[in-house]
């Protein structure tokens, strides 16, 4: 992942694309429908929270479906752009 080096917080689109780029690279599992749900950025202003949707489908039928829409919230630090988690998010 890139890490911003500079002492400007991580602006939004920033945090989403870490975000997508770091959910594409680790889930393992067929998907398909990929969007960005939820947008926050925490209190402290030191984390983004992305929630990302996307729905699970059968690797010998790609565009079709097989469950309802899944949710990961990937976390992305504010100040250097590293994500630092993904958690599943239940609907």
């Amino acid at each position: 992942m890139a890490t911003v080096s500079n002492a400007q917080p991580v602006d939004v689109r920033t945090a989403v694309n870490t975000a997508t780029g770091y959910f594409t690279q680790l889930f393992q599992h067929p998907y398909s429908d990929l969007a960005v749900e939820e947008i926050e950025l925490s209190e402290d202003k030191r984390s983004w929270q992305i929630t990302l949707g996307y729905a699970l489908t059968d690797s010998s039928m790609p565009f079709m479906p097989k469950s309802p829409r899944e949710f990961k919230v990937i976390t992305v630090d504010a100040q250097n752009g590293e994500p630092t988690s993904m958690k599943i998010k239940r609907p």
